[in-house]
């Protein structure tokens, strides 16, 4: 029953959870190494789980429990946890030309500019040329920074 599910997602469960696992586990008067046994999950794996320092694909975890304890408790659904590293914008038409613009009137090489916002040149210069479709939101917030809000 330990074995991941495709698709499934793997997260570290919330302290209701854990505090639900610790319990019922009480109720029953059984110790981690017999939990862990009955569901498939190595001691030292559900033992890391239990205590916080281990992710796991939780709907098989407590399919399993759910089972082992004739219970039918629902874990918390986990809270969106914002990955701002993969929100990315899309580049208004004009915009490219707009930095171009902005850059000349500040004198300012287009390495300059891609060092100032920590980015590549190559990127710098494809969103310049209007060949880049979306960048990321710290691209953005850089440009912005040095050449202040677009009027494009």
């Amino acid at each position: 029953m330990g074995r991941r599910v495709p698709g499934s997602p793997t997260i570290r469960l919330s302290d209701r959870d854990r505090a639900w696992m610790r319990k019922m586990r009480a109720e029953h008067d059984l110790n981690k190494k017999q939990t862990a046994a009955s569901i498939g999950y190595s001691e030292l794996r559900y033992g890391a789980i239990e205590n916080g320092r281990a992710s796991c694909a939780r709907m098989v975890l407590f399919g399993a429990l759910n089972k082992l304890y004739g219970t039918d408790y629902v874990p918390e659904h986990p809270k969106p946890v914002p990955y701002r590293c993969r929100e990315t914008v899309g580049i208004p038409a004009g915009f490219g030309q707009w930095m171009r613009k902005r850059r000349k009137e500040l004198g300012l090489t287009q390495r300059q500019v891609a060092e100032k916002i920590r980015y590549s040149v190559a990127m710098y210069s494809a969103v310049e040329l209007g060949d880049a479709k979306r960048v990321g939101w710290r691209f953005m917030k850089g440009i912005t920074a040095i050449f202040g809000p677009c009027t494009a």
